[in-house]
């Protein structure tokens, strides 16, 4: 009988020899068209789902955590266990790096992975002494899963470098350009320093895995992109049930789950029980009378993600991406003040403190309006922290208004609408932005005992409802709301002008027109993440090439570009109707009258 070298079979034997049930399922390359997903779990035959009964599980010992890494480097006891010992004994010891908390698993996860990925490719170049002595193998005589050659079927399967396909490894390409204007074109610059500066510092200690010089800074970036496309976040609904079962980590590894790709439209998910021996299962999302066919892809949801987060992580992008959001730091009134004083310092080269007869510096004038405008910024920083509001602020494209012809007529929206932005903003948001422009003219401060008052009138609780509910007795409340219409208008035609100005799409040649993703982008997800980005060509297309990489990352890119262009103008337009309808009211009107009539007295 020979023995298959196919790293799907060895991989499924391996789960099913390990305690794994998975009869109706197994693992397919999956394609969209000529664009790879890579690996995906399919359906071996005809299926009914019934989301009472699991379609596979995957036992506790197969999880992969930081406490199981912790136990192979504590007590292993052969030649690659001591390496990874080392390893881990070194970063414990480091005065730079966690040790603790979601980072230190998140390390503890990247070293398991190069030490079983250094470990594979030493034993398929014949280097015995990673695994034993004068030939020997060398076996663990107690848990098994203590043993690096226990994990080489999973390892192996994993996606290669050239495999992965998001942003932070992408080289010479003319999709990074075209990033440009986009949010994740800071994100990946910054991803990129991170990792570098990463390696650098973890490399003393990650060189005991493997003293040949394996491990490269590509290929941590590569273990880095391998984590964070496959992770999930168990811990806690592990610990709820308590005994074998409760573990510290929160950072998991599941094979077969993993290899699960991500559909809008998912028709199974992953779900915890409280049966040691089954920890994780598959089940469907609904149950269906109607049989599924054979060889039918099951999806999974990766979670209601904006195509900025799904390319950064996972590699692909949803075409109207109902999820779409475009983020940005709270738009602090102060930072004005900042800006027109650094353009001053710019023309007048000149410094605003003046030297008083004791000789000492005092500030003056732009000065002291510096200052006063810094301390402003950090303590509603601080408000934001306590309020617990994100420190960005999301748009989201604004939702069409009910019932038909109002589009034309001009949406229903005004101050008596219980949400005027159309979901546009959150709740949270729409309070983030109620920070950032509020000023003292609107009675809006933080006293010397730190306590923040609104309006004159101390924020006695420091929550979200008391905060709402001292803006909204402000006198002056919709001036408040016209003022964040305004800014979040300035903000949108910001961020068009930098994607507009990043030009028309780059040109294709003729030849490669038929590459193009054109005909598929508009049908489902563009190229999968931890995914390969060739395949065979389909075998009803045999005369269609495959996907050059360059179109297939262009193709992505223009995907995010054209839905933040979407949301952004959306937005715009719903902004200047929100001004116009607000600037009409004669509360504003009032507001606006008494503000010229101070201006003019101080002319």
């Amino acid at each position: 009988m020979m023995l298959t070298t196919d790293p799907k079979e060895i991989f499924t034997s391996w789960l099913r020899a390990n305690g794994a049930a998975l009869d109706s399922l197994t693992f397919k390359h999956s394609a969209h068209g000529s664009q790879s997903r890579g690996t995906g779990v399919f359906t071996k035959s005809q299926l009914i789902l019934d989301e009472a009964e699991p379609l596979a599980s995957v036992p506790s010992d197969l999880l992969i955590n930081n406490d199981l890494v912790l136990r192979i480097a504590q007590e292993g006891t052969t030649v690659a266990a001591q390496k990874l010992a080392r390893c881990i004994h070194g970063l414990q010891t480091a005065d730079s790096v966690p040790t603790s908390g979601p980072a230190w698993e998140r390390i503890c996860l990247l070293v398991f992975l190069l030490w079983g990925w250094t470990s594979a490719v030493q034993r398929l170049d014949g280097d015995i002494s990673s695994s034993g002595v004068g030939g020997k193998k060398d076996v663990e005589k107690g848990d098994k899963r203590l043993d690096v050659d226990f994990w080489i079927p999973y390892i192996k399967i994993l996606p290669e470098i050239n495999g992965l396909d998001t942003p932070v490894l992408w080289t010479d390409s003319l999709a990074l350009s075209r990033l440009e204007g986009t949010e994740l074109h800071a994100a990946v610059t910054s991803k990129r320093a991170a990792l570098l500066r990463e390696y650098e510092k973890l490399l003393p200690h990650l060189s005991h895995l493997d003293g040949t010089g394996l491990i490269t800074a590509e290929r941590f970036a590569w273990v880095d992109a391998v984590f964070w496309s496959r992770v999930l976040a168990l811990g806690a609904a592990l610990r709820e049930f308590g005994g074998d079962l409760a573990s510290g980590s929160d950072y998991h590894l599941i094979p077969l789950v993993d290899f699960c790709n991500h559909s809008p439209d998912a028709n199974i998910r992953w779900h915890i029980t409280d049966d040691p021996s089954r920890v994780v299962q598959l089940r469907a999302t609904t149950t269906d009378d109607e049989p599924i066919p054979a060889d039918t892809e099951l999806f999974i949801s990766y979670g209601n993600k904006p195509n900025t987060e799904l390319l950064f992580i996972h590699g692909f992008v949803i075409p109207n991406n109902r999820n779409n959001v475009v983020k940005f730091t709270p738009p602090f009134i102060e930072q004005k003040v900042l800006r027109d004083d650094d353009e001053d310092e710019d023309d007048e080269n000149t410094s605003n403190a003046v030297v008083t007869e004791d000789g000492s510096d005092e500030p003056q004038g732009d000065e002291l309006n510096r200052v006063a405008a810094e301390n402003a910024i950090q303590n509603k920083m601080a408000l934001l922290a306590a309020l617990e509001l994100r420190g960005l602020i999301g748009i989201r494209a604004p939702s069409e208004p009910e019932g038909e012809g109002q589009q034309e007529e001009g949406r229903e929206i005004g101050p008596g609408v219980e949400d005027p932005t159309l979901g546009m903003l959150t709740e949270s948001d729409l309070l983030a932005m109620y920070v950032a422009v509020l000023t003292a003219d609107d009675g809006f401060g933080r006293l010397d005992d730190g306590q923040y008052v609104v309006g004159g009138y101390p924020l006695t609780e420091t929550t979200r409802e008391a905060f709402s509910a001292l803006v909204k007795a402000l006198p002056h409340f919709e001036v408040i709301r016209l003022r964040v219409w305004a800014v979040l208008l300035e903000i949108v035609n910001f961020k068009l002008c930098l994607l507009y100005g990043q030009g028309a799409r780059p040109a294709v040649s003729q030849e490669d027109q038929h590459s193009r993703p054109d005909e598929e982008k508009a049908e489902g997800v563009i190229a999968g993440a931890d995914k390969v980005l060739f395949s065979s060509p389909a075998k009803d297309a045999p005369d269609r090439s495959p996907m050059a990489p360059e179109h297939v990352r262009l193709a992505k890119v223009e995907v995010l570009r054209e839905g933040q262009c979407d949301l952004l103008l959306g937005a715009c337009e719903l902004l200047q109707t929100l001004q116009e309808r607000w600037v009409e009211l004669p509360q504003v009107q009032e507001y606006l009258a008494a503000m010229q009539g101070e201006l003019e007295e101080e002319e």
